[in-house]
């Protein structure tokens, strides 16, 4: 936490005491870090005099709060109408979000049963698909509801919920974190509805001011919400020197970032091309949660 009048000064304390202490190593990894109008722009003051700095991948992730919600108009908006009244004519259709550790933890076994019973199940990605992760998972979730710092949205159908999206919260912002859905009921798309009402409800409640989506630039939160923070993953030397070092180094990390990217969108086009095989949806690109 820093005090964005002592930025500078902080920063710079805080890199002086990389560089002088020998036990620490003098290139710092940054991860997902927001860019924010604050610390990082300091960083960057900073390192211009004393250091090296290099950005390997920026990103424009999906958030909303009160000026900047859900979209309101467009194909998106028209979507979502379609598929709420389609769901609606099938049941008494209800969004539920109660922030009792009680009611957390129960609604997150039932997003716990519902990720077991799709795609990730069947590939062993779900939290259940592993005790270790099931432990640990319910566990977070105990002592983070046990100080009301996260909740799980249900939508329900006559009161039998197919879709679930776990929540947690820091202060006044809320982050997405998962979603799950019954795939009987994909063509309504459920989970998008879901964070749709969920998001919207948040806000309009006055005990979050934001929400960030935790999500990549290309998923369904991208179409649904209209503000964005911008995000980088950076490498800091705060050697004065070696920059040789420094460009193999980077040049490690960035091919790392690579890969792994060109990794996961493999993955998400086999998945995609294996689910398409198995049942065929009116809007396939709204499957990306």
């Amino acid at each position: 936490m820093i005090d964005g009048a002592c930025a500078d000064a902080v920063v710079a304390a805080f890199f002086d005491a990389v560089r002088r202490d020998v036990h620490l190593p003098k290139v710092i990894v940054l991860r997902s870090f927001e860019s924010d109008p604050v610390v990082y722009p300091a960083m960057l003051r900073h390192l211009a005099d004393t250091g090296r700095h290099r950005e390997l991948f920026r990103i424009e992730r999906p958030f909303a709060d009160r000026s900047l919600g859900t979209k309101k108009s467009g194909s998106t908006r028209k979507k979502l109408r379609q598929d709420w009244n389609r769901l609606s004519a099938v049941g008494t259709v209800e969004i539920v979000n109660e922030r009792t550790p009680a009611a957390a933890e129960a609604a997150f076994e039932i997003f716990l049963k519902l990720e077991a019973a799709s795609w990730k199940g069947d590939e062993g990605t779900a939290l259940l698909c592993d005790a270790a992760d099931a432990r640990f998972s319910r566990r977070l979730i105990h002592k983070l509801a046990a100080h009301d710092l996260a909740s799980v949205a249900l939508l329900r159908v006559d009161g039998d919920a197919i879709a679930a999206q776990v929540l947690l919260y820091s202060g006044q912002r809320a982050y997405t974190w998962k979603t799950a859905f019954k795939a009987s009921f994909a063509r309504f798309s459920p989970g998008v509805l879901l964070a749709d009402k969920a998001i919207e409800a948040m806000l309009e409640s006055g005990h979050v001011v934001t929400v960030d989506s935790c999500s990549f630039p290309g998923g369904f939160m991208a179409r649904l919400l209209t503000g964005r923070r911008t995000f980088v993953d950076a490498l800091i030397d705060v050697r004065p020197r070696n920059a040789l070092a420094f460009a193999v180094e980077t040049a490690q990390h960035r091919g790392y970032k690579v890969v792994r990217l060109m990794r996961n969108r493999m993955r998400h086009a086999i998945r995609r091309s294996g689910a398409a095989a198995k049942t065929a949806l009116p809007n396939p690109e709204w499957k990306g949660f």
